[in-house]
């Protein structure tokens, strides 16, 4: 009969960061424990509240599987005599494997035949199993920050204060540094104190939510959105549901309950962004909207505590935010007195990086860099590149990005309109942060765009000239983040440019500034980048050999790499595929060094080497014209039809032969079919 596993960590509030990435360790870990336990099990489903880390898993056994393990020993001409006795090594092997020699077997195996035994294990009960798993299973849980509290010995990312395990009804015994598992749980803090008996993993969910406690993480986010909708159907509007919001106030309550509220008109003057960033970062509010997607002076907010006088509530949730808006209006009318372009060179007393200079330095870079830019892209825009580049780190210096950092580049935007500057200007300043996670908004104006490639080669390139490259725990600069920028914004806004030309130009910004050399900087950088672009391939669908066999012909086209990519992996379906790997990887294995030389055709000597040589100018010719149409697909099948010519100049042409220059012509003969087809892609690294 199958059992059931609840597991509940009681802790004090948790960190709102460490959600949802924890959830999805949970159940990972907990499946790696349980396969390695040999215990197997239907479903694992991880929830979470604020103060508790629970984990069911139906399905599981009564107890182990048995096994039945083969232990090699000795060979058997070194455990017997030439007489058939026993040596002192078979004896040793019996005695290490608590066994008779009598009761060792003869096994033939590749090597030979050898002696050894059949160890026969019967399963051990689950909760005994669970009992010694689930400790290290907790504790094996990571977060960004661990603490230690009292005197424990243990961290974890907040005070642990109870334990309960379950077995079906059963309790499963086990101890965390003192903290002993129970039947016991505990309802939301302001609603009672008193322990709460779980009798069966089944009774838990409900008995929980008649405590004001909604476990199930799911449930409550669907419940905060019904109840936020109903609130600001109050207010004549419908809420902003961000979703980074939503998750926040989803694991910063137990039972939630919504308040709508109401702002003064006035602060509507103020740009919505202030006022969505005050309610969303500093007051984690929903913001309220008519039909028409314009603010109204409302706004809901979700609170843990199941109050029956919501008024009082309602009106110090009113008075805080007055009080932020207040501010914020004040920073936002002090900072229109000044120009941005007279804030430009306070950006010399703004830090960048100690080893990269100030924020001026690279403003200065950016400028430099926009023009670059500009010429290869469009000239006739490249005064406008420069000033949103003069201008866009300008709001760093501001009073409103001082207190809500959150607003970098969007108050640079807004100022910059404000004060008069062009809109492709102000916009370009608004977007130069984008995308600001890795599957974020993109910039949506050309100079946005370029504005933003330029601001995040330049801080890859300074970085890696540095020496602070990310390692597996730490990205304080979210290079790994702008990277991932980069290569979608030259795939998706099509902008001719590329990488490798956009690597050149941030190093030569910042000239001889480094210590490094220049090239040993430009191959870390472009692995890096062929690093995050091999994860956007996969991501599309493409899977590792194909991914690798785009990479190892990467010439610095991001939209062609996606291209040739998915050719590739619709190509890999057809009949053509696998007879063509054969065939290229006959030419690639022969070929030691490529020739550099062509091959002449007044050379050959069989008959085969002319009409493969033939078949490859007329394919040649149809291949060049198909990759500048970007129809690679069809160079791909293209290249197909040379694959009976290469099988039949390998069955009847002698390539390695002594004669040095009929081996050479032929060997260049190879090369440049080789390299025709690396002009979409490296079949070498397809494994067939």
């Amino acid at each position: 009969m199958s059992k059931t596993l609840l597991l509940e960590i009681g802790t004090e509030e948790l960190p709102v960061s460490i959600f949802p990435k924890i959830l999805a360790d949970m159940e990972t870990l907990l499946a790696k424990k349980l396969a390695e336990a040999g215990l197997s099990y239907k479903h694992i489903n991880p929830l979470a509240t604020p103060r508790r880390l629970v984990v069911f898993v139906t399905g599981l056994p009564e107890k182990q599987a048995d096994k039945v393990e083969e232990v090699i020993g000795p060979p058997y001409r070194v455990a017997f005599d030439n007489e058939g006795k026993p040596t002192k090594a078979v004896f040793g092997f019996a005695q290490k494997q608590g066994v008779s020699v009598e009761a060792l077997q003869v096994i033939d195996t590749p090597k030979g035949q050898y002696v050894g035994v059949k160890i026969h294990e019967t399963g051990r009960p689950t909760a005994e199993v669970l009992a010694e798993l689930l400790p290290g299973y907790i504790l094996s849980l990571s977060f960004p920050k661990s603490m230690r509290w009292h005197t424990g010995k243990i961290r974890f990312a907040r005070p642990i204060h109870w334990i309960l395990a379950l077995l079906d009804e059963k309790t499963i015994p086990l101890s965390l540094d003192g903290i002993k598992s129970e039947n016991v749980s505990y309802g939301h803090r302001f609603v009672t104190k008193e322990p709460i008996i779980v009798s069966h993993p089944d009774n838990y969910l409900p008995t929980l939510e008649k405590y004001n406690v909604i476990v199930d993480h799911k449930k409550r986010e669907k419940l905060i959105v019904e109840l936020v909708e109903k609130a600001a159907q109050a207010t004549n509007g419908k809420p902003l549901l961000d979703a980074d919001l939503l998750n926040w106030v989803n694991f910063l309550v137990e039972y939630p309950v919504a308040v709508a509220g109401q702002f003064d008109q006035e602060f509507l003057n103020l740009p919505e962004a202030v006022l969505i960033t005050v309610m969303k970062h500093h007051q984690k509010y929903f913001a309220i909207t008519d039909i028409d997607g314009h603010l109204l002076p409302a706004f809901v907010a979700v609170i843990n505590t199941p109050v029956t006088d919501l008024d009082s509530v309602k009106t110090g949730l009113e008075r805080v935010l007055r009080a932020r808006l207040a501010d914020a209006r004040f920073f936002y009318e002090s900072d229109l007195k000044t120009p941005l372009s007279n804030r430009v060179s306070q950006l010399k007393g703004v830090i960048f990086q100690a080893d990269l200079g100030t924020v001026w330095e690279k403003t200065e870079r950016l400028k430099q860099l926009c023009a670059w830019l500009a010429e290869v892209t469009l000239p006739e825009k490249k005064d406008t590149f420069v000033q949103a580049a003069f201008l866009c780190k300008a709001d760093l210096t501001t009073e409103m990005v001082n207190e809500f950092p959150e607003l970098q580049g969007i108050m640079g935007g807004i100022y910059a309109q404000k004060q008069g500057e062009p809109e492709e200007v102000a916009r370009a300043i608004s977007e130069h942060y984008l995308p600001t996670e890795a599957g974020g908004e993109l910039p949506q104006s050309f100079a946005g765009a370029l504005l933003s490639l330029a601001d995040k080669i330049d801080t890859i390139i300074g970085c890696f000239g540095v020496g602070l490259t990310p390692t597996g725990t730490t990205d304080p600069f979210a290079l790994r983040r702008q990277a991932i920028g980069i290569v979608r914004i030259l795939n998706e806004k099509d902008i001719p440019l590329s990488l490798l030309s956009l690597i050149e130009l941030g190093l030569k910004a910042y000239a001889d500034r480094f210590k490094a050399k220049k090239e040993e900087i430009k191959t870390q950088v472009l692995q890096f980048f062929k690093n995050r672009l091999a994860h956007l391939l996969m991501e599309k669908g493409n899977d590792y050999a194909v991914t690798e066999a785009i990479l190892a012909v990467f010439d610095g086209d991001i939209p062609a790499a996606f291209a040739k990519a998915e050719a590739l992996t619709t190509f890999s379906k057809s009949a053509q595929f696998e007879p063509l790997v054969i065939a290229y990887k006959r030419a690639h294995r022969i070929i030691e060094a490529p020739v550099t030389a062509p091959p002449k055709p007044e050379l050959f000597v069989a008959p085969e080497e002319k009409s493969l040589y033939e078949k490859y100018l007329e394919t040649k010719e149809k291949v060049e014209k198909l990759l500048v149409e970007k129809s690679y697909k069809e160079a791909l099948e293209t290249l197909g039809g040379l694959k009976s010519f290469i099988d039949d100049f390998f069955d009847h042409v002698m390539v390695m032969v002594d004669d040095e220059v009929l081996r050479k012509n032929r060997l260049a003969l190879l090369t440049q079919v080789k390299q025709l087809f690396l002009k979409v892609a490296d079949l070498s690294k397809i494994p067939i």
